[in-house]
């Protein structure tokens, strides 16, 4: 008795995941709008006295306590 015995291939057809796909765009969208935000907010920038030097504020820190000033400078090294 030889039996022939059939291999049947199944398809299997996937459907996307519609809420993942959005809420992986919706993340991208997120991402992307903050990168092009402004590091401060403009009522921020408004409040800050330019006219004060760090050397100024280092010599005469209580002169200008409660004033809004902005410092920056140059990140030269890291250490973990």
């Amino acid at each position: 008795m030889n039996a022939t015995i059939r291999k049947q291939r199944q398809v299997i057809m996937v459907r996307p995941s519609y809420p993942l796909t959005l809420i992986a765009l919706f993340f991208c969208l997120a991402f992307l709008t903050a990168a092009c935000a402004p590091p401060f907010p403009r009522e921020a920038l408004e409040k800050v006295n330019r006219n004060v030097s760090f050397r100024e504020l280092r010599k005469e820190p209580d002169k200008y306590q409660g004033t809004w000033v902005m410092l920056g400078g140059m990140i030269v090294a890291a250490r973990n």
